[in-house]
């Protein structure tokens, strides 16, 4: 009887080079639920190749739809995941409400603090 080949496992450094991203994006997308792991004992988390590629067949775009490509672009998202070929692109743009960060003005911020503390003294 032969025996099955093993699987290979990537730490999360690994697979978050892979995905060319940190190790944080990659676990903050872990605990979002969108991308599978395998719990080895108590702490140990690992990806295999198939929990990489179903990510990123989920995270593929075309010509900035929100809805999953559904051309079948994996394999060139495999070999180069930042890539817009094919009119497709990897990484999903989210829409970000409020201002973004370093954008408000120390002025306004500051006017801001001061307002804040101000309706706080009020209550007591």
């Amino acid at each position: 009887m032969t025996e099955p080949l093993p699987i290979t496992k990537y730490t999360e450094q690994q697979a978050a080079a892979m995905l060319g991203c940190s190790r944080v994006t990659l676990k903050r997308e872990r605990k979002r639920g969108n991308i599978e792991y395998t719990l080895i004992g108590v702490r140990a988390i690992k990806y295999t190749q198939q929990q990489i590629d179903a990510y990123l067949q989920k995270r593929r775009r075309c010509n900035g739809e929100q809805d999953p490509c559904q051309k079948g672009h994996l394999e060139e998202a495999i070999a180069s995941p930042r890539s817009e070929s094919s009119g497709c692109r990897t990484i999903a743009r989210r829409q970000i409400s409020g201002a973004s960060r370093g954008t408000t003005q120390r002025a306004a911020r500051l006017e801001g603090v001061a307002r804040a503390s101000q309706i706080l003294r009020e209550r007591k």
